[in-house]
């Protein structure tokens, strides 16, 4: 917007707080009963205001996560929704509808928008205040979307996680559907070549069908079964939210599949992504984005991670994602581009180690004649990796390589670990051959033999990465991928051991049932797993290899990773168990 927001704030009667910073409405009580707690929110606007780094990767605000309401109002994830559309915003006026604590509001003003961010709770709009003090482009105004008259209209508006709860919030005429009057509004809020950006659950994300509870209200298949009441929460399916958009005048849309869901997301896939080959060659990051879901049930109806297989190879992982993020506007030059095919974030990192790795399409060679014949090579695809935050100096005795590499096509080793776990009768000897594997190609590598490894041997620490979830299988062959870390006093064996086999077994979301008295918990299945190898290895070892990976880990996140008795504790996620 062209228009000072102090200006005609001041003119269509809105007063700034000298306490919270922000808008409220002159002589206007504000009524809005959405909130996560008095107690929650009090508590996060102290601690946003007590640190100096209140920015989308501050390790302070990652500090102080310690529960749901704390992550989801803090993580650096909750950015990960709009990162693909970064070099898109700058510039642009945005108005945040719904803004919550400000976690994706101090997002859009450090990619530079210019952002009117309205939230009807002026508690919840005080927290989102604080996080974007020193943002002299963001404005928060504390207001309902129903009275809310700004001065001009918008390049974009954001609804994110809030047109579910348009029916209990926004007031529609008798006879009408509220989510429906939303939309209309918001397309009156857009200037002609505005953009609506909404997210929102899916209604059949196949999460729903595996067991997780409906997001809104904790019930198992509630919106599965269609439960939603006129006057609750109510998501939709693909379809009809497409139906929606186009009856409010928003009839082209581009869609983008967050996964694990739009609310912490850790990869976003485009709608080619969803096609064919792309489908089927990046089916891996939709399964390794289950056990990042911290909302996960007690126990999946199914092997979520193995269902996604067949979803997407049979092209219908844009109807069954758990979420949708839709750009939308009445003509589809506007909308942003798809810049990649596909997205992975890893942003829950000491900010020197966040990143972004995008699958991109490479455009084919130019023509080329032979013997009066002509020819284009085929496109091939590129991952192009990007340091989030490249100021920063790393704080630790570790490097980090990214590089932009080919992509590998094939079978991601860790995927071929959750075939053999949901097999019921599963053992872990069977889990020792799957070691052994990985081991031969490690050995290849690193230019030894596999049987020659000793446990306190020392290895370049170049391969401390070279771990089945970065193993890459065609055949015969192996391609280890995403080589991102190097110990400077290099690695031992014993510790790179235990990374890979433990790193893989936390990264199961659920497994069959094993062989009648085969251990699930992580202790006594690694001490297992390692003996299947040839490796005879003991408690301190264990513990000891813990102890380096917890120190690797606490470097690359800049907090506390689980301790070895939590370890100890913890067993593999068996479904029925």
């Amino acid at each position: 917007m062209t228009a000072d927001p102090a200006s005609w704030l001041t003119q269509a009667g809105y007063r700034r707080d000298a306490d919270t910073h922000c808008w409220l409405p002159v002589g206007k009580a504000s009524e809005f009963a959405y909130s996560d707690g008095e107690a929650v929110e009090a508590a996060l606007l102290s601690r946003v205001r007590a640190v100096a780094d209140r920015s989308v990767l501050s390790p302070e605000l990652q500090a102080a996560i310690h529960d749901w309401p704390s992550r989801y109002h803090l993580s650096a994830r909750r950015a990960n929704l709009l990162r693909p559309f970064a070099r898109w915003l700058p510039g642009r006026s945005v108005l945040e509808i719904g803004a919550g604590c400000g976690a994706l509001t101090r997002y859009l003003g450090e990619c530079g928008a210019q952002v009117i961010a309205l939230e009807g709770s002026p508690r919840r709009a005080a927290v989102a205040a604080a996080r974007c003090a020193d943002l002299a482009n963001v404005t928060v105004v504390a207001d309902t979307l129903q009275r809310f008259r700004p001065a001009q209209a918008f390049d974009t508006v954001t609804l994110v996680g809030v047109l579910e709860y348009a029916r209990l919030f926004f007031l529609a005429p008798p006879g009408h559907d509220a989510v429906d009057g939303m939309l209309a509004r918001v397309g009156q809020l857009l200037n002609r070549a505005g953009v609506l950006l909404l997210a929102i659950e899916n209604q059949l994300g196949l999460k729903y069908f595996a067991g997780s509870a409906e997001d809104h209200e904790a019930t198992p298949m509630f919106g599965i079964e269609d439960r939603y009441r006129p006057d609750g929460v109510v998501t939709f399916g693909r379809a009809e939210l497409e139906a929606r958009l186009s009856t409010a005048g928003l009839g082209s849309a581009r869609w983008w599949f967050p996964f694990p869901d739009y609310k912490l997301p850790t990869v976003i896939l485009s709608e080619s992504a969803m096609k064919g080959r792309c489908a089927r060659d990046l089916s891996p990051m939709v399964e390794a984005s289950v056990a990042a879901d911290p909302q996960q049930p007690v126990t999946w109806n199914f092997s979520l991670e193995q269902a996604w297989r067949a979803v997407l190879r049979n092209g219908l992982g844009g109807e069954l994602a758990n979420s949708l993020l839709v750009a939308a506007a009445p003509t589809a030059e506007v909308l942003p581009p798809a810049t990649a095919l596909a997205h992975h974030y890893a942003s829950e990192r000491h900010p020197a180690f966040a990143k972004e790795l995008a699958v991109c399409r490479v455009a084919p060679a130019a023509r080329r004649w032979w013997r009066g014949r002509s020819s284009v090579a085929a496109a091939r695809w590129r991952v192009v990796a990007r340091n989030l935050s490249p100021a920063v100096p790393p704080p630790s005795p570790l490097r980090q390589h990214l590089e932009d590499v080919d992509f590998v096509p094939g079978v991601l080793w860790q995927g071929r670990l959750l075939e053999l776990l949901n097999e019921p009768g599963w053992c872990a000897a069977e889990i020792g051959q799957w070691c052994s594997a990985w081991l031969s190609h490690l050995a290849k590598v690193t230019e030894l033999v596999a049987s020659e490894f000793g446990w306190h041997d020392q290895l370049p620490g170049r391969f401390v990465d070279a771990v089945p979830r970065n193993l890459v299988v065609s055949g015969e062959q192996g391609t280890f991928i995403d080589l991102e870390w190097e110990l400077e006093a290099g690695v031992e064996f014993g510790h790179l051991f235990y990374r890979g086999v433990m790193l893989a077994l936390l990264g199961v979301a659920s497994c069959a049932a094993p062989a009648r008295a085969q251990a699930i918990d992580l202790g006594t299945l690694f001490l297992q797993v390692a003996e299947a190898c040839g490796h005879r290895v003991s408690v301190a070892d264990l513990e000891r290899c813990h102890a380096a990976e917890r120190r690797f880990q606490e470097w690359v996140h800049g907090g506390s990773w689980i301790g070895f008795g939590e370890l100890l504790l913890h067993s593999l996620p068996v479904r029925g168990g």
